[in-house]
């Protein structure tokens, strides 16, 4: 009897085989937060390419870009790059809901830095923008330098 993985190697290109099986060790590749929002579609020339879900982490990913593909290395798949790119079409059940509550000790921080900014359409950017951080990370991961995401 043949096993399913001889099966699906056999009825698929060896580049569609090798992306499944990055797709069934990715969430041990990159851990959790990072598999929630990213997908592998395909492998071409050995560069796999990656569905990022938003453009942050698209770009702290590529600063991660060797540390993955040795990971990948060490399970065994012959990957030399990898590229990242936005994917809208991630699965909405696949993302992680990335959002917390701001405490109030976070918005003092955000409105006391934003003070300082004199020109208001300048001001009211720079506090959207503290304030979708703190949405995300916590002021004593900020304080802390604890902001890497796995």
């Amino acid at each position: 009897m043949k096993r399913v993985s001889d099966i699906l190697e056999s009825a698929f290109s060896k580049s569609v085989y090798n992306t499944l099986a990055i797709s069934k060790s990715w969430k041990c590749v990159v851990g959790d937060f990072i598999a929630s929002s990213t997908i592998p579609t395909m492998i071409k020339n050995k560069v796999l390419y990656i569905g990022v879900s938003d453009h942050i982490l698209k770009n702290e990913l590529y600063y991660m870009k060797d540390e993955i593909i040795e990971k990948l290395k060490v399970k065994g798949f012959d990957v030399d790059d990898v590229k990242f790119f936005l994917s809208y079409n991630i699965p909405v059940d696949k993302v992680r809901k990335v959002s917390r509550e701001i405490s109030d000790k976070e918005r003092e921080v955000v409105d006391r830095y934003s003070k300082i900014i004199k020109d208001e359409g300048l001001r009211e950017k720079f506090r959207n923008a503290m304030l979708g951080f703190f949405s995300r990370y916590s002021l004593a991961d900020f304080i802390n330098d604890n902001l890497d995401i796995e």
